[in-house]
């Protein structure tokens, strides 16, 4: 598997035991980390997502992108584990198998749906570097694609401003660029930073939170230790941020490797 997306799935399991309610800041060890590792050996929604998405592409890699992402509704609502998947996941699960058993089941209903959902939460985000790594390795505009697949299920526009906002720190750290040098946020203190930013579950939060702690890390061990420390939607935010930390500090040699199914994840 791709070496930043299973750093994707590692940081969801890592994180999941230490999900709270809020940001609240605490002294974590590695030590204490690591002994609740197997906690969720499954990981929670974030991994279930990658899980999906791998299984989906051995079979419909070559359609056109909108009949895509319309099978990768239908797949994604089958083959879905019972997690721990949002309310918004859980709406749009709903939803398409409504529309399934009733023969309204078309791309523009879909996205009309998600339209008047107006979701602002980070569950797209989990979507964001798989459909870049296969837009890439296809040939298509990865821009394009992943603003295709967020809008199945949340079209608001913060939403779709952090998915094109991670979109573009990927496409830079991927080819070795590092914008996250310069992050602007890096030079505040945690406790500093989460009395300006109190919030990391909307997903333009969860991108701030997860830029934030990938710019200031040196080790993962040091990634793993600040993250889970912050509290709050910590398995969503340790995801993002061990990916962007993979990709930073192997100056984007992380993005490789087979994208093919996995027996397990990561």
């Amino acid at each position: 598997m791709d070496l930043a997306l299973a750093a994707f799935c590692r940081g969801d399991r890592l994180g999941a035991p230490w999900e709270s309610n809020g940001t609240n800041l605490r002294t974590v060890s590695i030590e204490d980390i690591r002994a609740r590792a197997r906690t969720y050996p499954q990981g929670t929604d974030e991994s279930d997502i990658v899980r999906c998405w791998l299984l989906f592409l051995t079979g419909f890699s070559g359609l056109p992108v909108d009949d895509l992402c319309l099978a990768w509704c239908d797949f994604h609502t089958r083959e879905h584990r019972p997690t721990t998947y949002g309310r918004t996941w859980r709406d749009h699960f709903a939803t398409i198998a409504h529309l399934r058993r009733h023969g309204d089941f078309t791309l523009e209903k879909v996205l009309s749906i998600s339209a008047d959902r107006n979701s602002f939460g980070n569950g797209l985000l989990s979507l964001v570097y798989p459909v870049f790594r296969f837009a890439r390795a296809r040939g298509d505009d990865s821009a394009t694609m992943v603003e295709a697949f967020g809008r199945l299920t949340h079209d608001h526009p913060t939403a779709r401003g952090a998915a094109r906002a991670l979109h573009d720190l990927l496409a830079d750290l991927v080819v070795g660029r590092d914008p996250l040098a310069h992050e602007p946020d890096r030079t505040l203190s945690p406790a500093e930073f989460v009395a300006r930013y109190p919030s990391n579950v909307p997903a333009a939060m969860l991108l701030r939170h997860a830029r934030y702690h990938a710019a200031r890390a040196t080790t993962e061990d040091e990634l793993l230790c600040a993250c889970i420390g912050m509290g709050g939607d910590v398995d969503s935010v340790l995801a993002i941020a061990l990916l962007l930390f993979t990709l930073r500090t192997t100056g984007g040699a992380a993005f490789n490797g087979d994208i093919a199914a996995p027996t397990t994840i990561p």
